[in-house]
């Protein structure tokens, strides 16, 4: 807007599983085939993400190329594994699914044990101090929100990495940020093995 001075600028990062890679493909119409994450980080004031975006989001930290993480969300059984068939649970879940068209499909667990493997630097970091550590790295400080689903309450959960924000209707998280981004991009029970349960206070 003319005359508009120091605006703040908002990425949003949509969700939909194997489907953000249109968000993937978006940053590459904009920044380049090639672009990393920490470039495009520089050019926002907080980044917003909600399931398969928050993955995205999680990317960019790691500062991972656009190509890079375009090539994992087409090949998303990296980061989406199916629940072993071969155990009691998992035959009696795949026996549900084939004969009753309900019951998980995914592991949990092993879902996490991927997204540490996707961000070896900054997955074990606490979501609040992550915009700090960002900034040494790459100059300017970038907030983070992400969107999880409390399962008991039936409500939205916000992760946010702005202990002060004046949206935040509760104390700062103690999550970190990959445990954020596995709340988010954890489907309902009808596809996860179970919901995620996050710092041992919510299940999401």
């Amino acid at each position: 807007m003319p005359g508009l001075r120091n605006p703040y600028r908002i990425l949003c990062l949509d969700g939909g599983g194997r489907w953000s890679l249109i968000s993937v493909m978006a940053l590459q119409a904009i920044f380049g085939e090639r672009a990393k994450g920490h470039d495009i980080l520089k050019g926002f004031d907080l980044v917003a993400a909600n399931s398969g975006g928050s993955i995205v989001l999680g990317g960019l930290v790691e500062n991972k190329s656009l190509a890079e993480l375009l090539d994992l969300f087409c090949t998303s059984e990296r980061l989406f594994p199916q629940e072993p068939l071969f155990t009691p649970a998992g035959l009696g879940h795949w026996l549900s699914r084939r004969f009753l068209h309900f019951g998980p499909k995914y592991d949990t667990a092993t879902k996490l044990e991927r997204l540490m493997e996707l961000m070896p630097e900054y997955g074990s970091a606490n979501l609040i101090d992550v915009p700090e550590r960002l900034q040494r790295a790459i100059g300017t400080r970038t907030h983070f929100l992400i969107v999880g689903f409390d399962y008991d309450w039936k409500r939205a959960k916000f992760f946010r990495s702005n202990a002060e924000s004046l949206a935040s209707a509760s104390g700062p998280t103690t999550a970190t940020l990959a445990e954020a981004i596995h709340a988010s991009s954890t489907a309902p029970v009808t596809f996860g093995k179970h919901p995620r349960r996050s710092s041992g206070r919510c299940n999401l």
